[in-house]
């Protein structure tokens, strides 16, 4: 039932019923942006207006204090979450880049002992990440038991922890933290990716952004 004489109104229709299911901005764009692209690219019909898109709110991103972090650090009784939280904390990794770490590439050290590991991000764009000596060596002892990965599965032989494994970890952490401290903000902040925003913040009190930019492995400085 779709012709040129009323594509213009389905797709205003569309995004009707897209805002009625309450989704995100962001969701709802992709929705008609991949609609739009569709319509142009593989029918016979052409919708030549301009794409409205729903207008996005930016919102704060949500990160722990250098003091929270050592917070949660003193309540960790596990070696595992200890070190995940260091090494997302001193060099801002994604975590399913830092699950990929293996053992051999903590062997690539500076004069100083620091590790020097290249990163392969999104898009397959590639940075090189600086671990600290001293978490380095914590590193090596933690995994010198295992096959391949520094952080690696109990279930699942030579194969790293999975991201969600680590953000279950992490809600059992912060859970525990809210209860001692009586308070919500760990089980709203202590998460793998605001750990790389405590990192970002950190490094733009101390660097230029184009260089913290570079750290995070960012597209587009707008990112940042």
């Amino acid at each position: 039932d779709i012709n040129q004489e009323n594509i213009n109104q389905i797709i205003h229709d569309y995004k009707a019923y897209l805002n009625n299911k309450n989704l995100k901005a962001i969701t709802i764009n992709q929705h008609l942006i991949i609609l739009k692209t569709f319509i142009n690219e593989y029918t016979q019909l052409s919708y030549d207006k301009d794409l409205k898109l729903i207008k996005m709110t930016r919102k704060k991103p949500h990160y722990l204090t250098t003091q929270q972090i050592q917070t949660a650090l003193n309540y960790t009784e596990d070696k595992t979450d200890e070190l995940i939280i260091k090494l997302l904390t001193s060099t801002g990794l994604r975590i399913h880049e830092a699950l990929n770490i293996t053992k051999n590439e903590l062997e690539n050290t500076d004069e100083t002992g620091n590790a020097i590991i290249t990163i392969i991000g999104k898009n397959t764009k590639t940075r090189l990440i600086v671990i600290p000596g001293k978490l380095t060596r914590q590193l090596k002892r933690y995994s010198q038991d295992h096959k391949k990965y520094i952080f690696e599965s109990d279930r699942k032989e030579s194969k790293p922890l999975t991201s969600r494994s680590i953000q279950r970890r992490f809600q059992k952490l912060a859970t525990r933290i809210d209860k001692k401290e009586n308070t919500t903000l760990y089980s709203e902040n202590l998460k793998p990716h605001n750990l790389r925003h405590s990192f970002a913040i950190q490094a733009l009190k101390n660097n230029e952004i184009n260089y913290v930019k570079e750290f995070l492995g960012h597209e587009n400085i707008q990112t940042t």
